[in-house]
């Protein structure tokens, strides 16, 4: 775990660069993901963020983030 944490703080212009990625193309979808409704869409993608945010940087989804 402490390599992967170390690993995302080296890298964290590749990870920002991801996520950036990412919003991207969740706003292209936005018609669609409006459509199915962003409650169901939300639980899922919620379960992803806070799989990859605990193993990358620890969190542990407070909400008084410092990662910005």
């Amino acid at each position: 775990m402490y390599c992967l944490r170390t690993w995302s703080v080296r890298h964290v212009g590749r990870l920002q660069a991801l996520y950036a990625g990412v919003e991207a193309v969740l706003l292209r979808l936005d018609p669609l993901l409006s459509r199915v409704g962003y409650g169901r869409v939300d639980k899922a993608v919620l379960l992803v963020e806070k799989a990859t945010k605990g193993v990358l940087v620890d969190s542990q989804s407070c909400g008084q983030c410092i990662l910005s």
